[in-house]
C-alpha cells in the first residue's frame, strides 16, 4: 500500500491564545505553552459537522483532479463526531458525490489512533484484492463536546479535516502493530452521546478527560510496541528518520522523546493549531512533505494514541 495524495481542512473560526486568555484570564494560557504547543484552535461553525468539513475539502480536490472518483473503490471515514448515528457518514458522502456503486464504504470510530487504524484496515482491503484505491476521510469537531470552562480540552483541541488517497501502486507500508486496554475507557468519554445517556450530572454533559492519567499510561505501553515493530522487521531506533506522533500536546512528545532517547530533530511537531484529534498525523506528514523534510526512501515512524483507550504505530518507506 501506498499514500498516494494527503489533503486537509481548518474552518475558518480561529480562537488564538491571546483571545483565550482574555476569556479566562485566570487559565494563564501563555504559562501553558510550553506544555500545550499550541497557539491557536480551530472551531467549526453551528453548522459545520465531520461530514461537510470533509465535503468542503474534496470538492477543492476535485476542482484539480477531476477524474479522481472514477478510480476510489473504498471509502473509510473515520470520526468519532458523525452526523448522525445512522446512517455513517462514508454513505452520505458516497450519495454526495459521483463515486461508482460497486464500492466498499465504512465509518470507524476511533480517535487520535484512528488513521493507523483506517490505514491498517485500507492496507488489508489493498492486499485482499477487495480494493485498489481507497479514500481515508479523517475528520472531527471536538469543540461541539467541551465544556467551555474546561481548561485541559479547551486548551488543547482543534477542529479538521484530512483526506488522505492510499492505493497498490506499491507496498510502502512496511508494518503495523495495533493495541487496545478497554478498561481504561473511562479516561477520556464523552457520555451525553449514544444511548447510554448519563446527563444528571452536568459535568458529565461534555467532553471528560483525564490527561495526565492518559498520558502515564501511554508512556508506559507506547515505547514497548515503538520498540517490539522495530524488532519485528530487525530495525532500531537509530534507522527512523522521521518519528510523526499523534500530535497530543507538546508535554507529551516532549515525555516520548526522553523514554526513547530519539533526537528531537528526527520528531516532527505541528502543534501550533492544536490536538486535531485522528486528521493530526495526515496533516504534519503533509505540512513535512510541503516542507521538504521528508525526503525519498526515508523510513517513517507513525503512532497514534489515545480514546479507548487504543494505541498504533506503523513503519513506512516513503
Amino acid at each position: 500500500m501506498k499514500i498516494k495524495e494527503v489533503y486537509f481542512y481548518y474552518p475558518k473560526k480561529i480562537i488564538s491564545n491571546k483571545e483565550l486568555d482574555k476569556m479566562h484570564p485566570k487559565w494563564k494560557v501563555n504559562k501553558l505553552l510550553n506544555f500545550s504547543g499550541v497557539k491557536k484552535r480551530y472551531i467549526a461553525k453551528k453548522d459545520e459537522t465531520s461530514l461537510t468539513m470533509i465535503v468542503n475539502l474534496l470538492k477543492k480536490i476535485l476542482k484539480k483532479k477531476r477524474n479522481l472518483l472514477k478510480s476510489i473503490d473504498g471509502i473509510i471515514f473515520c470520526t468519532q463526531s458523525p452526523d448522525y448515528l445512522l446512517p455513517s457518514n462514508s454513505s452520505i458522502l458516497h450519495g454526495i458525490f459521483n463515486f461508482k456503486k460497486d464500492i466498499f464504504n465504512l465509518d470507524i470510530s476511533h480517535a487520535c489512533s484512528g488513521f493507523l487504524y483506517s490505514l491498517g484496515l485500507a492496507d488489508s482491503l489493498i492486499k485482499a484484492k477487495r480494493c485498489k484505491k481507497i479514500l481515508i476521510a479523517n475528520a472531527d469537531t471536538y469543540s461541539k463536546m467541551i465544556n467551555p470552562y474546561d481548561r485541559s480540552t479547551k486548551l488543547l483541541f482543534s477542529d479538521a479535516a484530512a483526506i488522505t488517497i492510499v492505493d497498490s501502486s506499491a507496498e510502502n507500508l512496511i508494518d503495523i502493530m495495533f493495541s487496545s486496554s478497554g478498561e481504561h475507557y473511562e479516561k477520556l468519554i464523552y457520555r451525553n452521546s449514544g444511548f447510554n445517556k448519563q446527563t444528571k450530572n452536568t459535568s458529565k454533559k461534555y467532553l471528560n478527560m483525564d490527561g495526565m492519567g492518559i498520558m502515564s499510561f501511554i508512556n508506559s505501553k507506547l515505547p514497548n510496541q515503538i520498540k517490539n515493530i522495530l524488532k519485528r522487521n530487525n530495525l532500531k531506533l537509530k534507522d527512523v528518520d522521521h518519528f510523526i506522533f499523534h500530535q497530543a500536546s507538546k508535554l507529551a512528545l516532549d515525555n516520548l522523546i526522553k523514554l526513547l532517547a530519539i533526537p528531537k530533530n528526527k520528531v516532527i511537531f505541528d502543534l501550533v493549531n492544536g490536538n486535531t484529534v485522528s486528521a493530526s498525523i495526515p496533516i504534519a506528514f503533509k505540512k513535512s512533505q510541503i516542507g521538504n523534510i521528508i525526503k525519498k526512501n526515508d523510513l517513517i515512524l507513525f503512532c497514534g494514541f489515545g480514546v479507548g483507550l487504543s494505541w498504533s504505530t506503523s513503519l513506512y518507506k516513503y
